[in-house]
Order: C-alpha cells, then sequence, then structure tokens
C-alpha cells in the first residue's frame, strides 16, 4: 500500500494543486482555520510538517508566521520538488524526503502539522502516529490536522460522498470526479471519534475537532 500511495502522489505531484479548490468546500476555511487557532505567539516557531507535499499547510502557516523555521518531510520527492520551486526564496523551509512514520527526528518543535496525509495510514499507524507526534512537541506545544473523516454509520457515509460528487460535479468533468473517486480506493479514513481518543490518550491536554464538512475534517491537540 505504501508504494502504490508514494507512485500515486509522484505521478500527480505537477498537478496535484491545480484542482484542490474544485475538490475540498469551503478550500480556504479548511485550511486556514487550524492556522487561526494556534496559541503560539512568537514570529519564528519550529514547526514540522508531516506528508507536507506541495507545500500547501505551509503556505497558509507562512500567512501567520512568515519567520518560521519549517521542517517540511515527504516521502515523495516529486511532490516535495513542487515545495521547493514555491518556496525557492525561504531559506527557513528544510525539505526532507523521508516516511515520517520512521524518520528519526533529533529535535523539538513548537507546532507540527498536516494536511491530507495522515489518512493514509492504518488505525494503529495513526495511534502510534499521535504518540509520536506528542513526543516531538515542546510543552505546551500545538499539532494540527487538516484530513479525511469517515462516518461509523454506513448510511451517513454513503449520503457524504454522495454529497460531495454534487460539489465536484460543479467545477469538474464526469472524468475527473470518476478519478478522485478511483484514487479513494487508497483512503483509510477514521471516524471522528477515533481520531480524537487516539490524541487524548496520548497525553494531549486539549483535543477538539475545529472543522467538519463532508469528508473533510480539522482537528486540533496542544500538550
Amino acid at each position: 500500500m505504501v508504494d502504490e500511495v508514494q507512485a500515486s502522489f509522484d505521478a500527480r505531484a505537477t498537478a496535484y494543486d491545480a484542482n484542490r479548490r474544485s475538490l475540498i468546500p469551503h478550500f480556504d476555511e479548511f485550511y486556514r482555520i487550524g492556522v487561526e487557532a494556534l496559541a503560539y505567539c512568537d514570529q519564528s516557531p519550529r514547526v514540522l510538517d508531516l506528508g507536507g507535499g506541495t507545500g500547501l499547510s505551509t503556505s497558509f502557516l507562512l500567512g501567520r508566521y512568515p519567520d518560521a523555521r519549517v521542517t517540511l518531510l515527504d516521502f515523495s520527492n516529486e511532490m516535495l520538488a513542487v515545495a521547493r520551486e514555491r518556496f525557492k526564496d525561504n531559506p527557513n523551509i528544510d525539505f526532507r524526503v523521508r516516511d515520517y512514520r520512521s524518520f528519526p527526528f533529533d529535535e523539538r518543535f513548537d507546532l507540527v502539522i498536516s494536511g491530507l496525509s495522515i489518512h493514509h495510514l492504518t488505525a494503529d499507524e495513526k495511534r502510534e502516529l499521535a504518540v509520536r507526534v506528542f513526543g516531538l512537541l515542546e510543552p505546551n506545544g500545538e499539532f494540527f490536522n487538516a484530513d479525511l473523516v469517515s462516518c461509523e454509520d454506513e448510511r451517513l457515509e454513503q449520503e457524504m460522498h454522495r454529497q460531495l460528487q454534487g460539489f465536484l460535479r460543479q467545477g469538474l468533468s464526469e472524468d475527473e470526479v470518476q478519478r478522485f473517486v478511483s484514487s479513494q480506493r487508497l483512503d483509510r479514513p477514521a471516524p471522528l471519534e477515533s481520531q480524537l481518543s487516539h490524541l487524548r490518550s496520548a497525553g494531549f491536554k486539549v483535543v477538539e475537532c475545529l472543522y467538519r464538512h463532508l469528508i473533510y475534517g480539522v482537528f486540533y491537540a496542544q500538550k
């Protein structure tokens, strides 16, 4: 599965950002709400972007923290190539081509962020990652994850996807809609409560869902 996910992102890297707004309802709110909820006050936080890809999440973060020192980590070199071009004039971005599940971090961060990446992990991997993120953060450090969320009830899950496809057809061709639907076979989204539970079990003192619409959700936690 990992190789298949990596190959999928490698193949889509240069075109990845082009139709994001047609895939994600309330695109700006989805990416911005986690950034705006952060309590960190210094203008140059140490930030880890997990599965940072083309740098979309980091670009929103830099809107609030322009002097942030960001480690942008992804296992797709093709995706990071897009990010390198996006941030070519920013010396504070460190690009690392690695799998964040096994990367041997030797530093701590004020903030950890992630956008549309963690849903590719298994349930056990999600649980383990929550513990790992907790350990990587400084005291009072913060984490937000803008990602996919599923429904525990199958009827409601199907209804969320039906409504999403209605939105997709407003901006995409039918072929594009079907390609997106096909790509979802690589996704492993988890229900809202299980994602919040992983964060609580990891030890975070504040855990909240900041946003949810159809299959998209944003989760926040503070150490």
